[in-house]
């Protein structure tokens, strides 16, 4: 066979090779008395050929993909953190908002971190960033006021009530992010970003901003 002894390609391959190439008509076959010829179209045919393709892609694939994305568009991105290394990544992300939400307590926070949170906070107070905490009740004084210095202007507290138990977790919201952070061990980060949640979160937190009007300063 020619085409194998010109090509390098198996004998047994070639049948395959040629029967592929001529269903995409870019060769056409012959029969001459006990074999067949085969011979190349013209060059165009492959202008077609990736017409037909990009038809397919255009009216069949584009829309089906497209659908796709529209039904992740409000899907949450949900990212877990293990450890209170992982779960420092949390807060350094922050530093791209003008507002932070939070609601914790101060004073377990500055038991897991004891240093961490002397140059996070430095930061916030470098870019401007506003930070508006609703703490619990054992965080009033030594730690609160830790903050209030170190931000100044830039931070707003507010209690819960002291008949309230201690909190073991950090809830935090910026931009459509929604942070959850357990204080205790395992300490625990989860990040969700979606604008819906973040959104529903913020109105939570005004709800008892307001209701908690025994501010600090």
């Amino acid at each position: 066979m020619q085409v194998s002894e010109h090509t390098n390609i198996l004998r047994t391959n070639c049948y395959g090779v040629l029967r592929n190439l001529e269903k995409r008509g870019l060769v056409e076959r012959q029969s001459r008395k006990n074999h067949y010829t085969f011979t190349a179209n013209n060059p165009s045919v492959l202008l077609r050929i990736l017409d037909e393709k990009k038809t397919i892609i255009t009216d069949e694939l584009l829309p089906e993909l497209l659908n796709m994305f529209k039904s992740q568009k409000n899907k949450p991105v949900i990212k877990f953190y293990d450890g209170k290394e992982q779960v420092k990544e949390i807060f350094l992300q922050m530093y791209n908002t003008e507002e932070i939400l939070g609601f914790a307590s101060t004073r377990k926070l500055h038991v897991v971190y004891p240093h961490f949170f002397d140059s996070w906070r430095n930061e916030l107070k470098k870019r401007g960033i506003v930070l508006r905490d609703i703490l619990s009740a054992d965080s009033r004084g030594k730690d609160a006021a830790i903050t209030k210095a170190a931000l100044g202007m830039l931070v707003e507290h507010r209690f819960i009530p002291s008949r309230y138990k201690e909190i073991s977790t950090d809830i935090l919201v910026w931009n459509d992010n929604l942070a959850l952070i357990t204080l205790d061990e395992p300490i625990i980060g989860t990040l969700i970003t979606n604008k819906q949640l973040a959104d529903t979160f913020r109105v939570i937190f005004e709800i008892m901003w307001v209701a908690l009007n025994n501010t600090s300063n």
